[in-house]
């Protein structure tokens, strides 16, 4: 008898020590859960998802930061040319990692003649002056030749320099990128810009949409020997952003692409939408890299040296 009124003693006792136990944990507030990174899309395998390529040759990545690499790709297209590509790819759903508009620091004011230009670099040593961490940086919209005039609004970090589109040649100045307070990107045509998009702290004029609803846009009417150095931005439904730029005017090295090239990779990377920026000389694609913690262009300018720019796209890191 004594043997089973301890053993219910004991029972008892257990049975205390355990609600006390629950009890002390609904009186703590729990540890907040990590975040968890995601992982980044393998663009070596998306590309050749592409129906423009032929084949891969090559590639390479480098983690700029936390949710943020770049890819080197190098392929054959089924048109028989040779293409050097580079790409940053960023999670921006990742709370540390926003885009933002890069304008030269001689812009204090809405300007009323021609824009001061500035190099990427430039841009991206005077943002790290100013405290920003920059990831990453691409060249933006179109400018008018003659007067320095960017073709499509400008807005960054919440003042508007421009809000007016100057078309050309069916092809500059009649989209937009931008970038909202919600963490998201759009792209849209012009028709779209209405007064209320002033309230979006960043935006940049863009050229020909290349994926709309995550399909090509047929863009088969432009010349298929107009191959240049192109720059596209595009992203994902699930918040991925590509900066997407292509060497070209280098026969047999990298021949350049057209807009169907580009629509064709983009849809195989996955874009809800993406249209074309600044190309030729003005592609330009810059990085922090990691290991030498200096800035550095990363494809190969066909000027052969850093271009200037009306503005450019950048992925700030926040800490």
């Amino acid at each position: 008898m004594k043997t089973y009124r301890l053993a219910f003693i004991l029972a008892i006792a257990l049975l205390c020590a355990a609600c006390g136990k629950v009890e002390n944990n609904n009186n703590e507030n729990p540890e907040p859960e990590p975040a968890v990174q995601r992982d980044l899309p393998d663009l070596s395998e998306l590309v050749k998802k592409a129906g423009i390529v032929k084949e891969l040759l090559s590639s390479s990545k480098l983690e700029l930061a936390e949710g943020v690499e770049e890819t080197d790709l190098t392929v054959t297209l089924t048109t028989g040319q040779k293409e050097n590509i580079f790409v940053v790819t960023t999670d921006l759903t990742n709370e540390k990692l926003e885009a933002k508009v890069n304008i030269s620091s001689a812009i204090k004011d809405i300007p009323t003649g021609p824009w001061p230009m500035s190099t990427l670099s430039y841009m991206a040593n005077l943002s790290e002056r100013k405290g920003e961490n920059v990831v990453a940086m691409i060249n933006a919209d179109f400018w008018d030749t003659k007067t320095l005039v960017p073709r499509g609004p400008v807005h960054s970090e919440g003042f508007v320099y421009n809000s007016r589109f100057s078309p050309a040649w069916n092809k500059q100045g009649i989209s937009f990128v931008a970038y909202g307070k919600d963490g998201k990107m759009s792209i849209d045509y012009s028709s779209a810009y209405t007064e209320a998009t002033y309230e979006v702290p960043e935006v940049t004029g863009s050229g020909i949409m290349l994926v709309w609803g995550g399909k090509q846009v047929d863009n088969s009417s432009w010349p298929a020997d107009d191959r240049h150095p192109r720059t596209a931005i595009g992203y994902t439904k699930d918040g991925f952003l590509y900066f997407f730029c292509v060497d070209g005017r280098n026969e047999g090295v990298s021949d350049g692409m057209t807009y169907d090239d580009m629509g064709s990779i983009l849809e195989a990377f996955g874009c809800e939408r993406a249209a074309n920026l600044d190309g030729g000389g003005s592609t330009q694609l810059l990085v922090k890299n990691p290991s030498s913690d200096k800035f550095e262009i990363r494809n190969k300018p066909s000027d052969g040296y850093e271009r200037s720019v009306v503005d450019a796209w950048a992925i700030i890191l926040s800490e």
